[in-house]
């Protein structure tokens, strides 16, 4: 289940110009290199200066990210909770955390219900973004349970959130 939504955000919430849901499959089909490899591109990226520029180049000059791993239906668990990125040691640290925490998730994968507690994150979290977006990773389309996955994906979008990813071969 996941741990640590929002707790604290209760009130005022603080603009930033992306609110990001790294979603990173860590089912039973993905083994522990597998998930260092995705954790250290992930790392990688936000701490590259090519997207720390972009990031610092946007009209609040900060997005706020959090990094899930996801399995079965009841196994969607918060990495990194939410997080400022806005300066290079916001991402170094944000960067550290990821790759310092134990893996959490597991089972068969549950796409759907991945989806669905990643736009709970984004509803719940105290920022007010311009845009919202689930960055999903998967390595099949199978889904073994939980909630369907095209209900799940019909509600997030309605919910206006970009979903960037693929599923396996299946762009979502």
């Amino acid at each position: 289940m996941i741990v640590g939504l929002a707790c604290g955000f209760a009130g005022a919430e603080e603009r930033v110009d992306l609110e990001l849901v790294l979603l990173a499959d860590a089912s039973r089909s993905i083994d522990d290199g597998e998930i260092r490899h995705q954790r250290r591109g992930y790392a990688s990226a936000l701490t590259h200066p090519e997207v720390l520029s972009a990031i610092l180049g946007g009209y609040e000059r900060r997005i706020a990210v959090t990094y899930v791993e996801w399995g079965d239906a009841d196994s969607q668990e918060v990495i990194v909770p939410w997080s400022v990125i806005d300066s290079p040691e916001s991402a170094a640290a944000f960067a550290e955390s990821l790759m310092a925490a134990p893996r959490r998730a597991n089972g068969p994968n549950a796409i759907g219900s991945a989806l669905a507690a990643a736009q709970l994150l984004l509803d719940g979290n105290g920022f007010e973004g311009t845009r919202k977006v689930i960055d999903f990773s998967g390595d099949s389309s199978y889904s073994g349970g939980g909630v369907p996955v095209g209900a799940a994906r019909a509600a997030v979008l309605a919910a206006g959130t970009v979903i960037n990813g693929q599923i396996g071969r299946a762009s979502c």
